[in-house]
């Protein structure tokens, strides 16, 4: 079954891989591997962690009605 809100091929890059850990005072991943990189680099140690995943962000709906706050 196919996940609609993540595609591992095209989120392949260093700030999400196991290896990697994320400056905060640079724009570059400090990796176990390679040294300093590019967050959006890949190489060939790359491993998906899931918890380094930074979910987009959802626009919230606004399409109440008064109707919907009544109770009868």
């Amino acid at each position: 079954m196919k996940n609609k809100y993540y595609n591992k091929k095209e989120n392949r890059r260093c700030s999400c891989c196991r290896y990697g850990t994320v400056s905060e005072f640079i724009d570059e991943v400090f990796c176990r591997k390679k040294g300093l990189t590019d967050k959006n680099d890949c190489c060939i140690h790359f491993k998906y962690d899931v918890l380094k995943r930074v979910p987009g962000s959802q626009t919230p709906k606004n399409d109440f009605k008064p109707s919907d706050f009544k109770i009868d």
